[in-house]
Parts: C-alpha cells; sequence; structure tokens
C-alpha cells in the first residue's frame, strides 16, 4: 500500500538534501568553529577548523582559528604549525603574529616569543596594548623569567588585546535607537506647563 504524497515527500526531500550541499541549509564547518571558539568550546572548534581546512585550504581565516583553538586546548606544537602557516600566507597578520608569540611563551621558547613580539608590536596598536608589550619585553629577556611569569604575561597579553578588540567594536557599533525622544532641556511656558526639547 503506497501513500498518497510520497513523490512530493520526496521532491522536497531531494530539493533540501541539494540546498545543504550547497551550504544553504547549514552553516559551514569554518562558522561552526568560529562560534564554538567564541563560546569556549576549544576542542569543537579545533575539529570544525580541521573539517573546514580540508573543503578550503587556502582560508587564512580558518588556519588562524584553527592556531587559536590549538593553542587554547595546550597544543602548542600543534598551534605553532597552524599558526607558521598563516604567516607564511600573510606575514603581516597580527592575530596570528600575536597567537605564535603567545605559543611560544607558553611552550618556553623564549628568543622565537620575543621575536614574533617585537613583529606584533611594530604593528598598529592600541597604546595600552603596544606599552604591556614594552614593559614585557624586558622582563621576558631577562633571566628571572620562570615559567609562571611567562604563563602571566602570556594571559595578560592575551586579555589586553582582546580587551582592546571588545572596546573598539564597541567604539565602531551605534548606540541603540531609543524608543522614545530623550528630552535634554525644558523650558516653563504659560500656565505652569512644560516644553523640552
Amino acid at each position: 500500500m503506497t501513500r498518497r504524497g510520497t513523490p512530493r515527500a520526496g521532491l522536497l526531500i531531494a530539493v533540501l538534501a541539494a540546498a545543504c550541499a550547497v551550504g544553504a541549509c547549514a552553516t559551514s564547518s569554518a562558522a561552526r568553529g568560529q562560534t564554538a571558539l567564541r563560546q569556549g568550546d576549544f576542542a569543537s572548534a579545533a575539529w570544525d577548523f580541521e573539517d573546514a581546512l580540508a573543503e578550503q585550504p587556502d582560508r587564512l581565516d580558518i588556519l588562524i582559528g584553527l592556531g587559536i583553538a590549538r593553542y587554547k586546548l595546550g597544543a602548542f606544537a600543534d598551534a605553532r604549525d597552524a599558526l607558521e602557516a598563516a604567516i607564511a600566507r600573510a606575514p603581516r597578520d597580527l592575530h596570528a603574529r600575536l597567537y605564535l608569540a603567545l605559543t611560544e611563551l607558553q611552550d618556553g621558547t623564549i628568543a622565537r616569543a620575543v621575536e614574533h613580539l617585537r613583529a606584533f608590536r611594530a604593528g598598529r596598536l592600541d597604546p595600552r596594548v603596544a606599552a604591556l608589550i614594552d614593559r614585557s619585553l624586558p622582563l621576558l629577556e631577562s633571566p628571572q623569567a620562570t615559567a609562571d611569569v611567562r604563563r602571566l604575561v602570556a594571559a595578560t597579553l592575551e586579555d589586553e588585546v582582546s580587551l582592546a578588540r571588545e572596546l573598539q567594536q564597541a567604539r565602531l557599533t551605534p548606540p541603540p535607537v531609543a524608543p522614545f525622544p530623550l528630552f535634554y532641556d525644558c523650558v516653563p511656558v504659560r500656565r505652569g506647563r512644560l516644553v523640552c526639547f
């Protein structure tokens, strides 16, 4: 016994499957990776970025996202591989340069970390980030740069860069529209009424 409407259902499924194949109904692996990275799910982000990189090996943002996700997971050798590949493609990319410097700091390769921090510092930075790097470099080059100091500098730099980025985003985002007009000046007029401008 056959159901009525089965050909239509089959056609609908075929259309939906074709749409998904071209990316119309599901988010891409790269978008899922970016979302997972923002939400702090670094393992999922790494998997999604790896899938996305297999699909689109030329995308720099995917390579950098993979490097950052691996850095956050503490897989410093894998993070270094992804970030060095990103810098080989775009030597002036500050995001990749920063996370490669942080990876080297966490991994204890001070000379390379300082080299990447200097390259990052040469870019156009928020003044507070630049000042923090200027204060951190002599400390990192001193013999007192223990593993705890390196971890503290890496965490502080990452936080300061993130804060500067959020502040810049807030400056560029227009303020929300008030649901009613705001009045700033009120003047009394006849019979005790107020007129506000």
